[in-house]
C-alpha cells in the first residue's frame, strides 16, 4: 500500500502542500489497483485545489486497519477550509455538485461509485482533529475456507 500511495503523491502536483504519509507496515487492500489509484488521485487533487492559496497547507494520508480488524481505512486529511454546510453527506457525492472554482462535480461522485463497486464506503468526517477528512473503508475478506 505504501508504494502505491507514495507513487501517487510523487506524480501529483502538490502545489507546495506539505504531505505526510502514514501507512501500517504490510497493509494490503483487496481492490482493483487502477480504481484505487483513481480514488486517491481524485481526493488528493480536490484537497490540493482547496489548499493551493492557503498558508501552512498540510495534508496527511493514513492507511490502517480498523479497530475491529474488519476494514482497511484510508484517510486523507487536510487543513483546508471546512466544507460548506450546504454540502451534506447526501449531496456531497452526487454528480455535478461542486463548490470548487472550475470543478465539474464529478470527482467525488466517481469516488463513491468506485467504493460502492468494492463494497466499501466513502465519507466526509470532521471529528478526527482535521478540518477536512475523507475516509475510505474497504472490507477485509477472510481467506479461511
Amino acid at each position: 500500500m505504501l508504494p502505491l500511495i507514495s507513487s501517487i503523491v510523487t506524480q501529483t502536483d502538490m502545489a507546495g502542500v506539505d504531505c505526510d504519509i502514514q501507512v501500517e507496515p504490510s497493509l494490503n487492500v483487496e481492490a482493483d489497483i487502477h480504481r484505487l489509484q483513481q480514488v486517491v488521485v481524485n481526493l488528493l487533487e480536490n484537497a490540493v485545489s482547496f489548499l493551493r492559496n492557503q498558508d501552512g497547507r498540510r495534508l496527511l494520508i493514513e492507511a490502517l486497519t480498523s479497530s475491529d480488524r474488519q476494514n482497511v481505512l484510508i484517510r486523507i486529511h487536510n487543513n483546508g477550509p471546512v466544507l460548506d454546510d450546504s454540502l451534506t453527506s447526501e449531496t456531497l457525492f452526487r454528480p455535478f455538485v461542486s463548490k470548487r472554482a472550475g470543478g465539474s462535480g464529478l470527482g467525488l461522485a466517481i469516488v463513491k461509485r468506485i467504493m460502492d463497486a468494492h463494497n466499501g464506503t466513502v465519507q466526509h468526517r470532521i471529528d478526527l482533529n482535521w478540518p477536512v477528512t475523507f475516509e475510505l473503508m474497504f472490507p477485509i475478506h477472510s481467506r479461511s475456507a
